[in-house]
This record gives C-alpha cells, structure tokens and sequence, in this order.
C-alpha cells in the first residue's frame, strides 16, 4: 500500500465516482462549485458553477460520457443539459446534446446545450440539490421535488448525444438520492428512491407503444438500530455493483440493499458515526468487497462483504450482519468525504487542511 496527498483549491464537501469506472472523479466544494478531473490523462480539470449536477454514463461498450445538468438562469423549473466524452483522443471533448421531455420534444440553446423546462408546480427544492445518478446507457435525475425522470442515452454518428425519455415517476415523499440497479425481472434498471422512513422501489411494469414505459413501485420501510428514534431517512446509496448498494441514514447506520431486501450492517458501535463511508464498485462475480467507515474523524475502518450472493438468499428482510474491522487507516487530519477511485484506491478530503489523501492498494 502507498499513500499520496495533494492540497485543493479549497474544502471538498462531496466526491462523486459513480459509475465512471475509475476514469474521472468529479469534487464539490464547500462553494457548491464542481471540479471534474481526469485520472488517465493530463488535462486541466472541467468547473462548473454552483449547483450543477455531475452524471457519468456509458451508452455503448468503450464510452464514458460526463453530463452536467444546472438550473437555468432562466428560472427555477428550467435545466441546461451540457455532455462530455472522456474516452476519446483527449481528456474532455464537449458534444452535442438532445434531451427530450414527456412530450417527446427538445429545445436547445445551441447544439452543446439542451433546454427542459418542467411546469411550475414541480419545482425543484433545492435544500438537498439535484440527485441523479447513471447505469450503462441510462439515467435518472430527481428535478422536481417528487418527480424523477428516466432516460434513456445513444450515442449518434459518433458525436453526439441523444437522451430519450423512458418515463416519469412521483415520489410520495422529497427524493434525498436516487440509485439506479439492475433489475433481475427484466433489462431495464429498478430505480431506488432514498425517503423519510426507507427506500421506494421502482421497477418497469408494462411496455405501452414503443417509447414509453409504465413503473409500479414498492416502499421498504428502513427502521433504525436505536430504538428510541421512529423516523429516519435514507440517503447517500453507493453501488457495490449493478445488483447491490449501501446507504445510511440522517443517524450513521449502514444498510446492504440486495435482491429487494434490506440488511443491517452491525458495526462495533451501532448507533451514529457512520454516515461517512464508501463501498469498493467491484464486478458481480467478486467475492470480496471493501467497506471503509471513518470512524471519529481520523480512523478509517475497513470491512470486508464476503459471500454477497448466499447472503442475498437467505429469507427475511430484516436480519443483521454483524462486521468487524480488519485493516485501520489512520488520518492526522479531520476527514470529511470519502470514496474509491476503483478497486482498492481510496481517497479521502481533509476540509480544515483542504487536502485531498489517496490510499492505493488497500
């Protein structure tokens, strides 16, 4: 194992890796302002302003594209939908984006820019900000305060952008993360909405026409270790593959999502302190994946998930798994995010010293 650390331009707040395959890494200041910073070539990094939200998405086999989508100055219920390609023969090459809505129409501001404007009523809240997130050729963004739109992305004539809208669901409640997995009823992904009191399933239920899609949900309810707290929320889902997820809730339990069900990680201390963690994205056939929990500021804990797949069948929904820590990493300075680049490469941010710390090989 070896260890590396580099000063940033100011305190990260949050690191984003989803779904980039260890090829990009996007960072949000405490400004809210966003960095995305290429790890296999040398370039200057891509900012964008506050607010925007950073989406990494594969639409074909060998391709990674970066969508930024922000609230328009135009007003609140209208977003600008901008895309990148990393994988092509420089860092960040900008293409053409179409994005249509539920009418099946696009409006662009020029061809690097779509425009989706959403009726008044559904204006986003922005306390929690825009969540999204990207599987394969599909993604999903939370835009109004309940309503999550699915798309579906292709790339065309090997330059451009095309995201077609799958379909539209209403959360009951504020969407505080969504988390797009693969189905094992069908191709198309379930979309997990993180709630007050658990987790809405959504999952494909009809194909009517040809374009458009019908979703029937399902809510688990997600009860905290304490005894004494009745509600919690669930937020902050992290893929450990395309079948499987943790999340937390507002009081630092953990939770393993799997086949539908909801397990408890048990760690040496229960209750609080956990919120901040972050789960290896490994292949499905992966024996092993590593859990890291920063425990008191300082401490990062590391876990080892074994066996997932025999986990997932045994019967019942609410069962514990009990784990202990079996390598301690060790921080002099207060850390405040964290995640894997891709397997065994973690990084961690130190907001009092702005520093950004990588551990490769753990």
């Amino acid at each position: 194992m070896w260890y590396h650390s580099l000063k940033t331009r100011q305190s990260v707040k949050r690191i984003n890796t989803r779904n980039s395959s260890g090829t990009a890494v996007a960072l949000e200041y405490i400004d809210k302002k966003v960095e995305v910073h290429h790890l296999s070539r040398e370039a200057s990094p891509l900012a964008f302003d506050e607010g925007t939200c950073v989406i990494f998405v594969d639409p074909q086999d060998g391709c990674l594209i970066l969508i930024a989508v922000n609230i328009s100055a135009k007003g609140k219920s209208t977003f600008e939908f901008r895309a990148w390609e990393l994988t092509s023969g420089t860092a960040f090459v900008q293409r053409d984006i179409t994005v249509k809505d539920v009418q099946g129409l696009c409006i662009n501001d020029g061809k690097s820019k779509a425009i989706l404007s959403l009726p008044e009523v559904s204006q986003h809240n922005t306390q929690h900000g825009l969540k999204a997130d990207g599987l394969g050729d599909v993604i999903s963004i939370a835009l109004g305060v309940s309503m999550i739109y699915i798309w579906k992305c292709t790339k065309v004539d090997g330059s451009s952008i095309n995201c077609d809208i799958v379909g539209q669901v209403n959360s009951s409640m504020s969407a505080l993360d969504v988390l797009l997995l693969q189905s094992s009823k069908g191709d198309f992904p379930q979309l997990l909405v993180g709630e007050s009191g658990g987790v809405r399933v959504w999952e494909e239920a009809e194909e009517i026409g040809e374009s458009e899609s019908t979703f029937k949900d399902t809510f688990i309810s997600v009860l905290s270790f304490d005894a004494g707290t009745s509600l919690v929320t669930c937020q902050d889902f992290q893929r450990i593959h395309n079948g499987a997820c943790i999340f937390t809730n507002n009081i630092g339990n953990l939770y393993l999502f799997m086949a539908s069900q909801v397990t408890n990680l048990r760690l040496p201390v229960s209750q609080g302190g956990h919120g901040l963690f972050a789960v290896e994205n490994v292949d499905e056939n992966c024996s092993k994946v590593t859990l890291a929990v920063v425990a008191k500021g300082h401490t990062i804990n590391l876990y080892q998930l074994e066996d997932l797949q025999n986990l997932s069948l045994k019967p019942g929904s609410g069962q514990d798994l009990s784990l202990v820590p079996n390598h301690v990493l060790f921080s002099t300075q207060s850390l405040g995010a964290i995640a894997f680049l891709n397997k065994a490469s973690l990084i961690a941010c130190s907001p009092s010293s702005r520093t950004l710390s990588m551990w490769v090989g753990v």
